[in-house]
């Protein structure tokens, strides 16, 4: 068997690979063979073969610790490259990360070069502006500005530029086609890889914020107005109590001198007299003075406070209303009654019964008419007063102004009190074709009322 037909030591002839090798060595060594052998060689002694064989066992070690140390470095390499596949991975993880946190955040990210053009952004921010990212790169950040905030970018571009100090600002930005809206930008310095200054922008879409800021603004300065022109009513109505108060008291004076004073001077003079006439004609004449003053002071009193009120209810209390008005007046009052006589505290059966009052007596004095209506029923948890007639009207636009036909109360100072008790007084009324006036209270029983069924509807013409 020759050389090239031997196989290596430990492999089998059908090893294709292993014969491939060996061929191959073979072919690598023959440029160094030696020439062939002009005699035949001696036969080497047993000394020769003897260091022959120990250098072939040092070689066999040696190729031994190599192929320990080729298998090692294979198996460093298994190693290295599964360390590989794991940082790719994790590369693969970092960058699906990354694309969550910056791309599709749910604000947008760019950054701006000194110069003010776009050097990089996020999806939301490409989003934002309705421009594809990669047409966004390069263009200037101030082209999506409104004309109006150009001054307010500039400026806030130049100072962080200047000073590195982080900055935010409102500004209004604009899309091709469509309205301008709101946004809040939070801006820091930052230097790029070759050391330049650079601008890194967050955008948020605030135009809701700003709709809602708005529309508070707008209802406090209604609010605010309201207020104002409510403070203006109320010392409206401070006046005009005020002056019902005066007048009031003027009635009473007036009342008191024209009446009872003149009564009691002509006591005084009866009495002077009694001796220049007979006694019994003296004291009649007396008497009939001190009925006249008995009956004005009753007059008098009824006036600031009916005690048909507090026995008896309203609803009888507006039927002598009536009589009152008629007999005073002139003017029939036709009443439609369908009410409980103390479905109201005190109070406010003295409220509607003077309010109904001062209805009465406006249309006895300006409305021009012989009759009038007045109506007292209930309505679910309210009771309704109303005053109507025919008469010449008014326009309700002129209640509280100085040319507004009213006396007493007022019908302002009327509205005001029933609001405040959670009333309300609303006017019908047209120039030259009659007026309608509703009073309205909640219903809340007296606990001093009487516990009785509720009247029944009566009707009184007087």
């Amino acid at each position: 068997m020759t050389g090239s037909d031997t196989p290596p030591l430990g492999t089998r002839p059908d090893d294709a690979a292993a014969r491939a090798l060996r061929l191959l060595a073979e072919a690598r060594l023959r440029p160094y063979a030696a020439p062939p052998l002009e005699a035949p060689l001696a036969a080497p002694s047993p000394e020769a073969l003897q260091k022959i064989l120990h250098e072939l066992r040092v070689h066999q070690i040696e190729l031994e610790m190599q192929n320990e140390e080729l298998r090692r470095a294979k198996e460093d390499l298994e190693d290295r490259n599964q360390e590989l596949r794991q940082t790719q991975r994790d590369l693969d993880a970092a960058r699906a990360r990354w694309f969550d946190l910056y791309d599709v955040a749910p604000v947008g990210y760019g950054t701006v070069s000194e110069s003010g053009l776009i050097v990089q952004s996020n999806l939301t921010l490409s989003t934002l502006l309705h421009v594809p990212r990669a047409a966004m790169v390069n263009r200037p950040f101030s082209q999506f500005i409104v004309d109006e905030d150009q001054d307010t970018w500039y400026l806030v571009h130049r100072r962080i530029i200047a000073d590195g100090t982080p900055r935010s600002c409102d500004l209004r930005m604009e899309r091709v086609d469509e309205p301008s809206w709101w946004a809040h930008l939070t801006i820091t310095a930052a230097r790029d890889a070759q050391g330049a200054a650079e601008l890194r922008i967050v955008v948020g879409d605030i135009t809701a914020r700003k709709q809602v800021d708005t529309t508070l603004r707008r209802l406090t300065e209604s609010l605010e107005a309201e207020i104002d022109e409510r403070g203006s009513q109320l010392r409206k109505l401070a006046a005009e109590l005020t002056r019902s108060e005066e007048r009031e008291r003027r009635a009473l004076a007036e009342v008191l001198h024209d009446n009872l004073a003149q009564v009691l001077a002509a006591v005084k003079i009866r009495l002077a007299v009694v001796e220049r006439e007979s006694l019994d004609q003296s004291v009649r004449s007396i008497e009939a003075l001190i009925d006249t003053a008995d009956q004005l002071l009753r007059t008098v009193i009824y006036d600031l406070s009916p005690p048909m009120l507090r026995s008896l209810g309203l609803g009888p209390s507006l039927h002598a209303l009536a009589e009152e008005v008629e007999r005073v007046y002139g003017v029939a009052v036709r009443v439609y009654d369908d009410s409980d006589p103390h479905l109201l505290e005190e109070a406010m059966r003295t409220l509607m019964y003077r309010a109904a009052r001062e209805l009465l007596i406006n249309v006895a004095k300006h409305a021009g008419v012989a009759h009038a209506e007045l109506s007292c029923s209930v309505d679910r948890d309210r009771l309704v007063v109303a005053v109507s007639d025919d008469g010449s009207g008014f326009s309700p636009a002129l209640v509280g102004s100085p040319t507004a036909k009213t006396s007493g109360f007022g019908l302002l100072s009327i509205r005001e009190r029933f609001i405040a008790l959670g009333g309300a007084l609303d006017i019908d009324s047209v120039p030259g074709a009659g007026s309608t006036v509703v009073l309205s209270l909640p219903l809340a029983a007296s606990p001093a009322a009487p516990a009785a069924p509720a009247a029944p509807a009566a009707e009184r013409v007087p």
